[in-house]
């Protein structure tokens, strides 16, 4: 049995953007991305766990280059990801944006996910820098992947806006999801939390949820 008083703690980074976001967005991204340079801070600052998550579109290269040198007595472990803008079929027009993590940590999988996003944009005939999809879109292109959703959640470009005149709809589809909200100021998370409390039974709306 462990003598430890206190669990492990990791530290992760799951939103970091290369200069590919450029490719997408304008003046997203400044100065000069380097892997090697990249690999330095993480170490450096003890991160474990990271994902490099671009707008709408996968640096290949920069996975590449990353898991060619990749060393798993040292290195941060690399998850791929992608930060998409998505639309509410039927709702507003403003898209929201939300982190997709992937159980993937290798390079076929990185060129997989890549293509299967590609293929999509040129398939909707999506200029390059107003590439949108919906949640539908989404679960069709990776239906068997494992994958955490992150949506904004309180600051620009966030769930909660697009969902204004539906938020129930909202909390279901991140419940039935494999999420986490990123993080935001408190009042929003309390916004999003007395929405669920409506659904719950008077004792557990109360607090009265002892479990005996």
């Amino acid at each position: 049995m462990s003598d430890k008083k206190f669990s492990d703690w990791m530290k992760v980074d799951l939103h970091i953007h290369t200069d590919w976001s450029k490719k997408t967005k304008h003046n997203d991204y400044k100065g000069i991305f380097s892997v090697t340079t990249l690999k330095e801070k993480l170490k450096d600052n003890q991160v474990q766990l990271f994902s490099m998550t671009d707008h709408n579109i996968i640096n290949l290269e920069a996975y590449d280059e990353y898991y060619d040198s990749f060393n798993e007595n040292e290195d941060p472990l690399l998850l791929v990801g992608v930060e998409l803008d998505i639309i509410v079929e039927g709702g507003r027009p403003e898209a929201y944006h939300s982190l997709l993590i992937f159980n993937y940590t290798d390079k076929a999988n990185a060129k997989r996910l890549h293509d299967l996003l590609e293929s999509k944009y040129t398939e909707k005939e999506i200029d390059i820098f107003n590439r949108v999809l919906t949640i539908g879109e989404i679960v069709q292109l990776f239906p068997d992947d494992d994958f955490f959703f992150i949506p904004h959640a309180g600051n620009t470009r966030s769930i909660i806006d697009s969902y204004k005149n539906d938020i129930n709809t909202a909390q279901k589809m991140v419940l039935l999801m494999q999420s986490a909200f990123e993080k935001v100021p408190e009042k929003n998370v309390q916004r999003y939390n007395d929405g669920f409390d409506k659904h719950l039974e008077k004792a557990f709306r109360n607090k009265d949820d002892n479990a005996y």
